[in-house]
């Protein structure tokens, strides 16, 4: 935020100081273990993430090994991916920050977002291929009237 250190640099060594070297069990145990605990807000709560009918993919730069565990098996998750040998995490694989979530979600084959939840601008690149953009701050929900609206928001 106060641009001292880029994002892909404060993830990778969050990654070498608290990920690399640990168990893969014990990192998917402790996740497990977060998602039954976080506080999620009412826009969690007021979507149906059972009903067939939704399409519902979460993307986020967090670490997607630890956020699948929130949702439910039928909602999609991407995150930011890591690799493990011999059961033991070795390697940070992608950012899925900004630039990066357009692409995985083009590989894969997703390039239209009906409603898009966002609560950052560094999702534009989602924004501008989204029909309607909705950002959230805390329990409040703003929707925006179009692309440029959304970078006005974000520029106050």
């Amino acid at each position: 935020k106060m641009g001292l250190i880029t994002n892909h640099r404060l993830k990778r060594l969050g990654f070498i100081f608290f990920i690399e070297g640990q168990k893969i069990l014990n990192l998917e145990s402790k996740s497990k273990n977060y998602a039954s605990k976080i506080k999620l807000n009412k826009l969690f709560y007021n979507l149906d993430f059972q009903s067939s009918a939704n399409n519902i993919i979460i993307i986020s730069a967090s670490y997607e090994i630890y956020i699948k565990y929130i949702f439910p098996s039928n909602v999609k998750v991407f995150g930011s991916t890591i690799n493990s040998k011999d059961g033991i995490i070795n390697k940070f694989t992608l950012n899925c920050y900004a630039e990066n979530k357009l692409s995985v979600l083009k590989k894969n084959k997703i390039n239209n977002i009906k409603r898009l939840y966002t609560d950052s601008y560094s999702d534009i690149s989602l924004a501008n291929i989204s029909n309607e953009i909705i950002i959230v701050k805390n329990d409040n929900l703003y929707e925006c009237k179009d692309i440029n609206d959304f970078k006005s928001y974000f520029s106050k």
